[in-house]
């Protein structure tokens, strides 16, 4: 059932002989055979070139090979042995194997043997030289290469600085166009203050204390109070002429009133200062339109904000004779500017926008450099590229020539046999 045999290969780089099949023995012989010397030692017979030894054993189902050992040799070497009946070692992982003699070994069909050698060492030379000239140009690959990854993270960097500098440039002119509104803004805003005087609104709330009843019957009812606002209209010879700004709802039979929180234009009260004088005049309400005056105080915007900080009551005349008090619990003033606070704001917010006008202006400037310098950059990129492709390819064709079987050649121009 089961038969075992032995044989082996010659390897040069690749298998390039396999040797029949001998029934196994503790002695083989094979049979004499030839092969190319091309194919064995590449014209070179120093190449190292080596045998394997295998057993084979086939069963019914399955033929099995093991690997008895290998020997490394040279073509010479084998000439050598033939000639001296040297043997040589086999052995596996440092270990003795065994040994094969070697029985014939010639080189045959070359006219001259010395010939043929010197063919061979001006073809390896020539190998070599092409050898030189394929690595010289597989360095220059190599450094066009690096030059390239060098030239293209540079234009990575560049292609960056130019997205940073188009969105520092939209950023940019995003703030310019918004101050330029605001700067408008401010300047129309200095304007109208200027044209219409204080921007503006005072709110307040006013409460009456005792004060007198100038009602006819007054043993039938209290006066229905109600206040006026009024500002200077004009004056001449040290006469004011009054105009109403203001008049309040009406609080019926109360001589202690209460009136609800009120709110006017600071403007309406006063063009330019809030210490202008105003009057307040206290009536009591007619249904027949001619109302009757309980008495009047002067004072200034800024002072009735003082009287409710400090929590003051007005005295309120009629002629000589006091006709009651004035406290205010409540007064503010909303959203007030003055002519010269909006001109600095104007003026303040103009400069902003001349200031982020001139950035916008150096970040268009930036923008562009960076776009320059980038599509440069890209240039340079694709030049080396092209320079690394033309690089890479002599080294390819280099390297191909210098693989080429010289030897072979150089024999066939000098019609030579090299089976």
């Amino acid at each position: 059932l089961n038969r075992i045999s032995g044989f082996f290969n010659v390897l040069y780089s690749n298998l390039v002989y396999k040797s029949d099949s001998k029934n196994i023995k503790m002695d083989l012989d094979w049979s004499k055979d030839e092969t190319s010397l091309l194919s064995l030692c590449g014209g070179d017979f120093d190449a190292p070139i080596e045998f394997d030894f295998f057993q084979k054993r086939e069963r019914e189902f399955a033929t099995r090979k093991k690997h008895i050992g290998s020997a490394e040799t040279t073509v010479n070497d084998l000439m050598v042995a033939a000639g001296h009946g040297k043997s040589m070692i086999i052995s596996k992982d440092g270990e003795r194997r065994g040994e094969f003699v070697v029985l014939q070994a010639e080189c045959f069909g070359f006219a001259v043997a010395s010939k043929v050698l010197t063919v061979a060492t001006e073809a390896k030379e020539l190998s070599e030289a092409k050898s030189m000239v394929a690595a010289s140009k597989l360095q220059a690959a190599e450094l066009v290469k690096e030059e390239f990854e060098k030239a293209h993270l540079e234009a990575e960097a560049r292609e960056k600085s130019e997205r940073l500098a188009n969105i520092a440039l939209a950023e940019a002119e995003e703030a310019a166009k918004s101050t330029k509104a605001e700067s408008l803004n401010a300047a129309g805003e200095a304007e109208r203050i200027r044209k219409f005087g204080f921007l503006g609104t005072l709110k307040f709330q006013f409460v009456g204390k005792e004060l007198a009843n100038v009602e006819r019957l007054q043993f039938i009812g209290k006066s229905d109070p109600f206040f006026v606002l009024q500002k200077v209209e004009s004056e001449e010879a040290g006469r004011i002429q009054w105009s109403t700004a203001f008049v309040s709802p009406v609080v019926m039979d109360d001589l202690n009133p209460t009136w609800e929180q009120s709110s006017v234009e600071v403007n309406d009260l006063c063009s330019t200062d809030l210490y202008e004088p105003i009057r307040v005049v206290v009536f009591d309400w007619e249904k027949n339109g001619k109302h009757r005056l309980i008495g009047h105080f002067d004072t200034t915007v800024h002072n009735i904000i003082s009287a409710q900080e400090a929590s003051v009551e007005i005295p309120m005349t009629k002629g000589k004779e006091m006709t009651g008090r004035i406290s205010v619990p409540y007064a503010e003033l909303v959203g007030l500017e003055d002519q010269m606070a909006a001109e600095n704001r104007a003026k303040e917010l103009a400069e902003k926008a001349d200031k982020a006008h001139f950035f916008a202006l150096g970040a268009r400037h930036r923008a562009k450099h960076a776009s320059i310098t980038a599509k440069r950059a890209q240039n340079v990129a694709l030049e080396v590229r092209q320079t690394l492709q033309v690089a890479s390819e002599e080294a390819t064709k280099a390297m191909r020539i210098g693989m080429e079987k010289t030897v072979t050649h150089r024999l066939e121009e000098l019609g030579l046999d090299y089976t």
